[in-house]
């Protein structure tokens, strides 16, 4: 996916931070043995938190396991053993990278996604066979929101829609949640809107990392579109580089978009607030805090000042 949902590591106890890295090391070891190496570059903090996420809601039991890293073969790293619903949530992550590759080959944005097309051409296949019905709602949606595009829609709400539907559809599929009573149903529900505005902030805060390459080379965005932060605005003819253009977009625009993401985030929180006694471990419960709590608010920080950083794992 898109990498933006991460843990503030400075914040997070020895145990919490193990089992986040145990969970991302997991994942990349799980495309390795399902897909072959070149996969596993598409491992990314988005989907080691669903995997975090959607592994403690079920309850499984996890088995964690000591294996070496191909980056560094001399030092054993925690890393979380394969289960069929970890399984399910790699297949969904290739697909989701392929038609982020697609996406970008589509924009023009570089030969980097013509190769990750390439490397994931079988792989993707693969996880098509195993996840159909993923692979229909991740192209229905895609192309709902390239319809919005083409129309030069100018309602942010709308198109984030897509990819806000979009994830929640997809955590819905690789759940595989049957019946459930009525207070189950509630929770499952609370679930869902997690994942839907977890989804929406991918998409929101993407739009906004990218607005000024965007609208340099005069691509759609979101933002750029929407008629209250920028009508008649022609910001990308007065400014030389994309640095420019998205800094005195962020200060022209920075109650509107402060607005956005508080509200956007607060729901996140809202819809966890309603389910986190579900999940079992101090760990676990801290890890997911720290991420939808204040991961989410300091990455909008990060990305409005330019101060992006991996976390370092």
């Amino acid at each position: 996916m898109y990498g933006y949902i991460q843990p503030i590591k400075s914040k997070l106890t020895h145990p919490e931070f193990a089992v986040y890295k145990s969970h991302y090391c997991g994942m990349c070891k799980n495309l390795g043995k399902q897909f072959g190496q070149l996969p596993r570059l598409t491992t990314s903090y988005d989907i080691a938190f669903l995997s975090v996420l959607l592994t403690s809601y079920k309850g499984e039991n996890l088995i964690y396991n000591r294996e070496r890293c191909i980056l560094n073969p001399f030092k054993k790293k925690p890393c979380v053993a394969v289960t069929p619903l970890l399984t399910r949530i790699a297949n969904a992550s290739v697909i989701l990278s392929y038609y982020k590759a697609l996406d970008g080959i589509i924009d023009k944005d570089g030969i980097k996604y013509k190769f990750a097309k390439k490397m994931l051409s079988k792989p993707t296949k693969k996880a098509i066979k195993s996840l159909p019905k993923v692979e229909g709602k991740v192209s229905f949606w895609y192309k709902q929101l390239r319809k919005l595009e083409k129309e030069q829609c100018d309602s942010i709400d709308r198109l984030a829609d897509c990819f806000a539907n979009m994830l929640k559809d997809i955590v819905e599929l690789v759940l595989e949640i049957g019946e459930v009573d009525e207070a189950t149903k509630k929770e499952y529900d609370e679930l869902l809107s997690l994942c839907y505005n977890i989804g929406k902030f991918v998409y929101l805060i993407d739009a906004l990392d990218d607005i000024g390459r965007d609208c340099k080379k005069l691509r759609f965005n979101p933002l750029c579109y929407n008629k209250h932060m920028n009508e008649n605005f022609l910001f990308h003819e007065k400014y030389d580089t994309p640095k420019q253009i998205k800094e005195h977009f962020i200060e022209a625009n920075k109650e509107t978009l402060d607005f956005i993401f508080a509200t956007n985030i607060n729901r996140c929180i809202e819809s966890f607030n309603n389910i986190q006694h579900i999940f079992n471990g101090s760990d676990v419960i801290g890890l997911l805090k720290n991420i939808i709590y204040e991961g989410l608010r300091k990455k909008v920080d990060d990305v409005m000042t330019g101060n992006l950083k991996p976390v370092r794992l």
